[in-house]
């Protein structure tokens, strides 16, 4: 059985007036995910994270301190994911152009997350940790998507 390597990613958990930005998901049409992605070489997780989001949804963040992690089992790649506190540079605007990967972001609001197909299942557990500032970083435990 052949090792697969293992990725880092990082994720930006922007929560700003009660809403959350979310970017479409890739590989789940009508779902949405969290803005990140991988850490480029010689990149910080922290800047990685700014890079992604304004990629992914052309939004402009600060990002702080880690908050969560996981790991995730993947077909191809097992992968640790770095969850990061972010707050927008600007207020959030009600309708966002795609952002410059041609992918659609939006900020949805915290209340109306059950209407909605999100990924990952703990979105609103890592809302409340965004929100928190209680400076421990949380394990969400291991998912196995293959």
């Amino acid at each position: 059985m052949s090792q697969t390597p293992l990725k880092v990613r990082a994720v930006a958990v922007a929560v700003a007036e009660g809403q959350v930005l979310l970017v479409e998901a890739k590989r789940s049409p009508g779902a949405w995910v969290l803005p990140g992605g991988k850490i480029d070489p010689r990149e910080t997780a922290r800047e990685a994270a700014r890079r992604e989001v304004a990629e992914e949804t052309g939004v402009a963040i600060e990002v702080a301190d880690l908050i969560a992690y996981a790991e995730v089992r993947c077909e191809a790649e097992d992968l640790l994911e770095l969850y990061f506190r972010a707050a927008p540079l600007d207020t959030p605007a009600p309708d966002l152009p795609p952002g410059p990967e041609g992918r659609t972001g939006r900020w949805v609001e915290e209340a109306r997350l059950s209407g909605i197909v999100y990924y990952p299942a703990q979105l609103p557990d890592l809302c409340a940790l965004s929100r928190s500032g209680d400076g421990r970083a949380t394990y969400l435990g291991c998912r196995d998507l293959r």
